[in-house]
């Protein structure tokens, strides 16, 4: 516990430094022997292949895009939007639950920001299913077109809305 303790103090409680040491920079902790430096060393190793050869989640399908969201929303009578953003080989780089008010749709500026900043390629607009007056429907449809059209001028290509049940 306290070779532990040594390691972590000069490691500045982070990880990161942890893996970038060499044999000789870690038997210099007291208590840390040639042998315990190369386990170590072989250990954070093995968590950067492990971490890096994670295959990225596909959403090719809009089964998969609603498989995988399906649970971020709630049961009940409230409607919610969700952002899925993808790169161009429809691989999941983030999602975002966009904040709405009582029948309103989410922000044109919101969704484009988070475009901008996740770098996608490909977005989908997501939302659960609720019973919906008819202009609301029309509301949303012009919406979708308008986040489409603005999409496109940032060669963002846009999938679409869907519901999900």
């Amino acid at each position: 516990m306290t070779v532990c303790s040594n390691l972590i103090a000069e490691i500045n409680n982070d990880p990161s430094v942890l893996a970038k040491m060499t044999v000789k920079q870690l038997t210099t902790t007291k208590g840390l022997g040639e042998v315990k430096a190369i386990t170590l060393i072989a250990a954070t190793e093995l968590v950067k292949r492990m971490t890096s050869a994670t295959a990225p989640l596909c959403l090719k399908l809009d089964k998969a895009v609603e498989l995988f969201l399906r649970p971020y929303f709630s049961t009940g009578e409230n409607i919610q939007y969700h952002l899925v953003l993808m790169n161009s080989r429809n691989e999941l780089l983030a999602t975002s639950e966009l904040p709405i008010t009582e029948n309103e749709l989410p922000s044109l500026k919101v969704i484009i920001k988070l475009c901008l900043d996740s770098g996608a390629a490909i977005i989908m607009l997501c939302r659960n299913e609720v019973k919906l007056t008819e202009a609301y429907l029309n509301r949303e449809k012009a919406f979708v077109i308008q986040l489409d059209a603005a999409a496109c001028m940032l060669k963002i290509k846009m999938r679409g809305l869907l519901v999900i049940e």
